[in-house]
């Protein structure tokens, strides 16, 4: 059977999921290519711009109950241990190789959690750490699948942090702190 040949299967349903699924199952090594080769082409040109600052924006947040027969699902809350998982992409300088790349980083914050209704009312963490950080285009297919889709929003937060108006606003701030540093010396 070649590899993009649909098998025949003797399950009738199993046949006609199989019929139905036959272009998206074979356009997967197609469509993560043109991720990976978008990802590259964006690092490529980031840094023969000289886009050299940090960005990220956040682009997934779940949580997870550690203790799960303490949650009430009929008034939706919890009170108990639990995990927050923050996923993020950034543009950041990637150690050990002093690159600039498209970064994916996923950070989890473990303590107690409160929810009420289904909202986060509190959090007494005990421990936050960052659980992967490395470039996106290391990560597997699902995770490149998935954070593809939030480039743009990437993109955007950096044009929108390197305009020359945000530059001169950023700079006033910073003379200003500087100004009322040294008044207050003198």
């Amino acid at each position: 059977m070649s590899e993009n040949q649909l098998p025949r299967f003797f399950n009738s349903h199993l046949q006609e999921a199989a019929d139905k699924s036959l272009s998206s199952i074979n356009s997967f090594r197609s469509n993560l290519d043109t991720i990976s080769s978008d990802i590259k082409n964006l690092e490529k040109w980031l840094r023969e711009t000289g886009v050299c600052l940090p960005f990220k924006i956040q682009f997934d947040q779940r949580y997870e109950f550690l203790d799960p027969d303490r949650h009430n699902e009929a008034n939706d809350s919890y009170q108990g241990r639990g995990r927050q998982i923050t996923e993020q992409l950034a543009w950041d300088r990637h150690e050990p190789s002093s690159h600039w790349r498209v970064i994916y980083i996923r950070e989890v914050t473990t303590g107690e959690f409160l929810f009420e209704k289904g909202t986060l009312a509190r959090v007494s963490s005990d421990r936050k750490e960052i659980e992967e950080y490395r470039p996106l285009i290391e990560m597997p297919g699902q995770i490149r699948l998935r954070a593809y889709e939030r480039l743009p929003e990437l993109l955007y937060t950096i044009s929108a942090g390197i305009k020359p108006e945000d530059s001169k606003h950023r700079e006033n701030q910073i003379w200003e702190v500087v100004r009322s540093a040294y008044s207050k010396q003198g």
